[in-house]
């Protein structure tokens, strides 16, 4: 991965900096996590369980952003059932 960035201020900017990182990542090559609500897409889905990870954010979203989270929430279950509607013959 390569970081170009350029720290400044409102009088100064010091030079422009590259770094180069090296990251390895012990991932499966998925393209969903495996969480109930996903719903069938026809993607494949990962073995590992993404259902801790999201409690954790979730939770950590709440505590933030109380009614900015509940928000979201309700916005997932309103275009989950949007979703179902449209595949309804």
């Amino acid at each position: 991965m390569t970081v170009r960035y350029q720290a400044c201020d409102d009088a100064t900017c010091l030079m422009p900096r590259i770094d180069r990182f090296r990251l390895e990542v012990g991932l499966e090559s998925v393209d969903m996590p495996n969480l109930s609500f996903h719903g069938e897409t026809g993607q494949w889905k990962s073995t590992m369980d993404g259902a801790p990870h999201l409690r954790r954010s979730l939770l950590r979203q709440l505590r933030r952003h109380a009614i900015g989270a509940l928000r979201s929430i309700v916005q997932q279950i309103r275009l989950r059932l949007r979703g179902e509607r449209r595949r309804r013959p």
